[in-house]
């Protein structure tokens, strides 16, 4: 039983990173590299904020959240006219320099990491948390898939399509189309700063490894799998990333083969949907 709460617990973080990510990937446009990094400030900002500070756990996630959107509105602004290609490489460069950063710097542990992060004291520890923490996690799930259902229907996200289909058009009828873009990347950050902190109490101990370039494609191949441009295609995404390599653990597969056999799956998966379902399996934005 404690297997299966472990994968609901994981689906609804990484529901999380996928809805965020869709803010920019599927409703910006913009392709997105740096996801992993985000999900770094936001997970590193909870733990050091609750074992350096001896904070709660609300305070260090609301701590992460405003840590996570100042280095995005920086990001943001250096990145005011980069489009597809460009924002691309300078997502890229920003992920693999907050790793470096992390990896080589003692407050944030190097790649030893940082430990005896603490849970919700509510939820208790033990086996017997686990169901409290899934809990916790799918109300922060709620909350933002509810924000996301407003934010599709809203003004707001037709400009920022707009901007995405035709950035001319949409500057000939007045809107600002980088502040626009900014906007996007700052709820973003905010909503991926939510799953780090979750993530880092959730798992009590967080490193590096979490955190690589690896991690930021395979969520962009979530997104891409599940669709973009709606809530119902990150959510579909975070259910095959997370739902994929426990599956094959029923096939008796060797653990050192898993993580290939799962980025093969991937590989395979988006190659199929380019040429068949460009758009996701439940997305409505094809990706160019």
């Amino acid at each position: 039983m404690n297997f299966l709460w472990n994968v609901l617990i994981l689906i609804n973080i990484y529901a999380l990173l996928c809805l965020g990510n869709n803010l920019t990937v599927g409703y910006a446009g913009l392709l997105n590299l740096a996801v992993a990094a985000s999900f770094a400030v936001g997970s590193y900002a909870t733990a050091l904020t609750m074992t350096r500070l001896g904070l709660g756990f609300g305070p260090a996630v609301a701590a992460a959240v405003l840590v996570s959107v100042a280095m995005a509105l920086i990001i943001g602004l250096g990145t005011l006219r980069y489009r597809r290609t460009s924002f691309a490489l300078a997502s890229l460069a920003f992920q693999v320099l907050v790793l470096a950063v992390i990896r080589n710097t003692a407050l944030f542990g190097g790649t030893l990491g940082v430990k005896a992060i603490s849970r919700p004291e509510w939820i208790g520890v033990g086996a017997d948390a686990l169901p409290w923490f899934w809990l916790l996690t799918a109300v922060f799930l709620a909350i933002v898939v509810v924000a996301c259902l407003g934010i599709h229907r809203s003004p707001w996200a037709l400009a920022l399509q707009a901007s995405r289909d035709d950035e001319l058009a949409a500057l000939a009828i007045g809107k600002n189309v980088p502040w626009i873009r900014i906007e996007s990347f700052l709820l973003s950050s905010v909503i991926i700063a939510l799953a780090g902190g979750l993530f880092a109490s959730y798992m009590q101990y967080i490193d590096p490894n979490s955190f690589t370039v690896d991690e930021s494609i395979v969520l962009l191949l979530a997104l891409v799998c599940g669709g973009t441009c709606n809530t119902r295609g990150p959510l579909l995404g975070a259910v095959f990333v997370i739902a994929l390599p426990e599956w094959l653990r029923f096939l008796d597969i060797s653990a050192a083969y898993a993580a290939n056999i799962r980025n093969i799956a991937f590989g395979v998966a988006v190659i199929l949907l380019m040429r068949y379902r460009p758009q996701g399996l439940a997305g409505r934005y094809a990706l160019d």
